[in-house]
C-alpha cells in the first residue's frame, strides 16, 4: 500500500509557520507597546552620563521603516537650558530588550540652547568613567538654535566621540559654511570652508569661495591660512583675533 507522507509534512510546515506567526505577533506588539515605564531608567542613565538633570516626555519604538527608539521632548539642565524635540536611537528588538548601552550613531533634531548652557555642554565631551555607562560614537544634531536676543541662524552639528566620551571632532554646518574643530593638546585646530557665503557680522560681502585654517587657544585665535575668491578676484590673508579685552583683531591681507 502507498505510504502517505503528506500529513506529517503539512503538520511540520504548519508548526514552523506558527512559530513565525508568534514571532511576528511579538514584534508587532513591541512596535505598538508604549515605553513610558522605561522613561525613568533612561532619564537616570542620561543624567549620570551628562552630570545634569534630564527629563523625557515620551518614548516610542518602531520597527519600520527601520528599527529605532525615539525619545521625544528631551530637556537637559536644572532650568531645561537645552531642549531637543526628538532623539532617534537605532536599536534592534534584541538590543532593546537586553538593555544595550553602546550605539554607533544617535540623531537629534530641533534643538534649542540657552547661552548659559554653552560652557556646560563643553564639559559633557571632556570624557569620564561615567561615559562607559552610555557610549555613543557619533552624535548628529539638526536645526540647532541658540536662544540669543539677536537673531542668529540655525546650524547642524556632528560630533565624533572617543571610548570615554571625549570629543574627537566637531563639525558645524551653518548656511553655506562648514567648520571643523579638533582638540589639540590645550588648544583647538580649526578648519573652515565656504562657498557663496556672507559673514554673519561685518561688511555684507559674499565670498565665492573661502578656506581657512588655524588654532584657537584660550582667548585667542590665529588663522594662519586664509584664501579664497571674492568679487572676481583671489586673495590670501592671515588673521589674529582676541576676545580678552585687548586688541580685538589684527592681520595681513
Amino acid at each position: 500500500a502507498p505510504v502517505n507522507i503528506g500529513k506529517p509534512t503539512n503538520k511540520l510546515g504548519m508548526a514552523i509557520a506558527g512559530v513565525f506567526v508568534l514571532i511576528a505577533a511579538g514584534l508587532g506588539l513591541l512596535h505598538i507597546i508604549p515605553l513610558s515605564g522605561y522613561v525613568p531608567g533612561v532619564q537616570a542613565l542620561m543624567s549620570k552620563r551628562l552630570g545634569a538633570p534630564v527629563t523625557i516626555g515620551t518614548m516610542r519604538y518602531a520597527l519600520f521603516p527601520s528599527s529605532q527608539l525615539t525619545l521625544e521632548r528631551v530637556n537637559i539642565g536644572k532650568s531645561q537650558e537645552v531642549k531637543v524635540e526628538s532623539l532617534a536611537v537605532p536599536i534592534g528588538p534584541v538590543g532593546l530588550l537586553s538593555g544595550k548601552r553602546d550605539f554607533d550613531t544617535v540623531e537629534g533634531k530641533n534643538v534649542t540652547v540657552e547661552p548659559q548652557a554653552l560652557s556646560a555642554i563643553a564639559g559633557w565631551t571632556q570624557g569620564s568613567k561615567d561615559a562607559l555607562e552610555l557610549m555613543i560614537n557619533k552624535l548628529r544634531l539638526r536645526s540647532i538654535k541658540v536662544a540669543t536676543p539677536v537673531e542668529t541662524p540655525k546650524f547642524d552639528l556632528e560630533v565624533s566621540l572617543g571610548p570615554r566620551g571625549e570629543l574627537r571632532t566637531a563639525i558645524f554646518n551653518v548656511e553655506k559654511a562648514r567648520i571643523e574643530l579638533t582638540p589639540k593638546d590645550k588648544s583647538w585646530s580649526i578648519k573652515m570652508s565656504a562657498s557663496g557665503w556672507k559673514p554673519l557680522i561685518g561688511p555684507a560681502v559674499e565670498f565665492d569661495e573661502l578656506e581657512a585654517s588655524g588654532i584657537i587657544t584660550g582667548d585667542n585665535a590665529l588663522l594662519d591660512s586664509i584664501k579664497g575668491r571674492v568679487c572676481g578676484g583671489t586673495f590670501s590673508a592671515k588673521l589674529k583675533a582676541s576676545w580678552d579685552g585687548a586688541m580685538p583683531a589684527s592681520g595681513d591681507l
